[in-house]
This record gives C-alpha cells, sequence and structure tokens, in this order.
C-alpha cells in the first residue's frame, strides 16, 4: 500500500500494486489519500464526475507521484476501440501545449496500447505496415489509465515486445468485443497472445450487478453461464466472468490470466482499521460504519461491496446522483 504524503504534503492517493511481470507494474487507485470531497471522497481521479476540476487534478498529480509518471487516460464510451498511444501524441502535438489535455481526453476510445513495435513508415501509428520489425525504446515513463466505478478494467503486458495495454470493460464493451479489439491493436503492435499476460481489476461482482431479464438474456446468449441471480432478487451477469472468457477466446492462457484478488483482499484486511477508511465510511452517505460494511462483504474485488472503490451502483442505491472514479494504471518498468 502506497499512501503518505510528498515532501511538498500533496496527498498521495492510497494505491494498491499488483505483482504483474518484469515489463510492466500495475496499480489500482483507491478512495483513499486525495483531495476531493462531499460525494467524491476522497481520491476521485475522474474530471466528467462534477467534481471540483482542481481536487481532481491534485488527485492525479499525487498518482503520478506513486506510480512515478502521468497516465496517459482517454474518453471512455462503452466501444470496441483500442487505440495506440503514439495516436493520442499526434493529437497533443497538433492541440498545442495549452489544449493537450482537453484533446487526449475528448478521444473516443475504451482501450488503450504503448509499445512495441515502432514505424519509420511515417503514419505515426505504431502498426505492423511499413516497419522495421524491431521494438521501439518502450516509450519508458509511460503509464495507461482507465477509470472505473463498476466497469470492468483489465491490464495486459506482455514482456517479449515490451506492450502495455489497458481496457475498460463495461457491460456493453464486453457484448461489443473491446477485449478482442484490445489484443488485436496489441498484435498489430508486435505482440504476442502466447506472452501476453492480462489481470482483471476490480469491477462489481454478479451477486450485485442486476440489469434486468432480458439485458441478462441477450448477455447470456453471448457469454454463456454468466448470467446470475443477484443478492437483490432480480437476474443479473458476471462481467469479470465474460471478461476472462473473452481472454480465453483470444488464445490467452489461462496461468497468463493473473489474479490481482489476493492482493486486493490483503490491503483490504489491512485497512480494516484505517482512520481515513472509518471517516469516509462515516461521511460518505452510502452505507454504515466501516466494520459493518467489512462484516457484510463477501468480494473485496466487488466495487459495490469494498468501501475502498467508486461504485456507480452504490451510489445510486444510496440516492446519489454522482460518484468519482479510480484508476487502473499499467506502467512500464524502468531499467
Amino acid at each position: 500500500m502506497i499512501c503518505s504524503p510528498d515532501s511538498d504534503s500533496l496527498p498521495l492517493p492510497a494505491a494498491i500494486p499488483i505483482a504483474f511481470d518484469d515489463n510492466a507494474a500495475v496499480y489500482y487507485s483507491t478512495r483513499l489519500g486525495g483531495s476531493s470531497q462531499g460525494d467524491f471522497c476522497f481520491a476521485n481521479m475522474g474530471l466528467r464526475t462534477g467534481d471540483d476540476k482542481a481536487a481532481v487534478r491534485k488527485n492525479r498529480a499525487g498518482l503520478a507521484k506513486v506510480i512515478g509518471c502521468e497516465v496517459t487516460v482517454v474518453k471512455q464510451v462503452h466501444s470496441a476501440k483500442a487505440v495506440h498511444i503514439s495516436e493520442l501524441a499526434a493529437i497533443k502535438a497538433e492541440a498545442g501545449s495549452e489544449a493537450a489535455e482537453s484533446a487526449i481526453e475528448e478521444f473516443e476510445a475504451d482501450g488503450i496500447v504503448a509499445g512495441g513495435i515502432g514505424c519509420n513508415a511515417g503514419c505515426n501509428v505504431g502498426c505492423d505496415v511499413g516497419c522495421d520489425g524491431k521494438p521501439d525504446s518502450t516509450e519508458s515513463g509511460c503509464a495507461l489509465g482507465v477509470f472505473a466505478a463498476d466497469c470492468l478494467p483489465v491490464i495486459f503486458s506482455d514482456a517479449g515486445s515490451g506492450i502495455i495495454a489497458a481496457c475498460h470493460c463495461g457491460r456493453r464493451g464486453l457484448e461489443k468485443g473491446i477485449i478482442a479489439a484490445t489484443v488485436e491493436r496489441i498484435k498489430q503492435c508486435g505482440g504476442s497472445v502466447n506472452r501476453l499476460k492480462a489481470t482483471l481489476g476490480p469491477g462489481i461482482c454478479g451477486k450485485c450487478y442486476e440489469v434486468g431479464q432480458d439485458v441478462a438474456e441477450r448477455f447470456e446468449s453471448i457469454f454463456p453461464g454468466t448470467g446470475t441471480k443477484t443478492r437483490f432478487g432480480g437476474a443479473g451477469i458476471d462481467i469479470a466472468a465474460a471478461a476472462k472468457a473473452s481472454l480465453l477466446d483470444c488464445s490467452i492462457a489461462e496461468e497468463n490470466i493473473i489474479d490481482s484478488s489476493s492482493r486486493i483482499k490483503a490491503a483490504t484486511a489491512y485497512l480494516a482499521e484505517d482512520e481515513e477508511l472509518k471517516r469516509l465510511c462515516l461521511c460518505d452517505g452510502e452505507g454504515p460504519d466501516l466494520k459493518t460494511r467489512l462484516n457484510d462483504m463477501e468480494n473485496p474485488m466487488c466495487t459495490l461491496e469494498n468501501p475502498l472503490w467508486f461504485s456507480h451502483r452504490r451510489a445510486f442505491l444510496s440516492g446519489k446522483s454522482r460518484e468519482g472514479r479510480f484508476l487502473a494504471s499499467v506502467a512500464m518498468r524502468t531499467a
């Protein structure tokens, strides 16, 4: 757990690191350690949520200190579109320094890829057409992130080609094939599914994600075995099971799907007496005190159950119309 203030007293969001591989480090930011207040307490990373933008930027700056570099993000729209970071760099250069941040965050995609084969054909896209066949500089100091508040983050790394990737998997994105699109983009950049590792981040679980019978049946028709009956009594779906099925369909070996749950379970237990988390549970208006929430929790990975995570569904059930976002990030390890 990384969560102490730096020498400039900048609040550092508490982030849970996940052991992944020699190429990449994975971090899940929590609600702890930031500057946001009210519905967004305390470490909201989303600028589109209605939170004070200065507080969000301070939260992101703190996370960048934790990770070691700024995290590149895009506008998530529940699509099957995956983009290479070089495309974003071109947009940033065209927009100019003052407008660069907003230009990047207006780019619509749900998968981001970095690293791999560098293109010398002038297309500046990082593709496999007209490339020299050699890995580029691996864009050291590069980190990619996807926002979540019930949707599922999926992180990738291919140490052999120096590729990292992240994709945002909501129900609609999974149905459209965002995981397959991201894997295909990785392959275009020189990645190999035989080497590719993936891990699933926190997301709403099948027992909590109630969607209605028609939606559940449609999802089940695409991802057999993912229909559920929720704790609320209605039909639901298991997006983590669907994501894993998609990874296997992309020929990613099951042993290369790294489990994030043990680290998250340990971090949650470690924070059971944390004073900031106690305070958060008393002021967020989304449930009882911390001890009661943890006693009732069955799945620490579930964003609705675990108070460490932002959850759109938990906020809605509490009568709130808005909530924050956490970031699931992957950073290239520097030598």
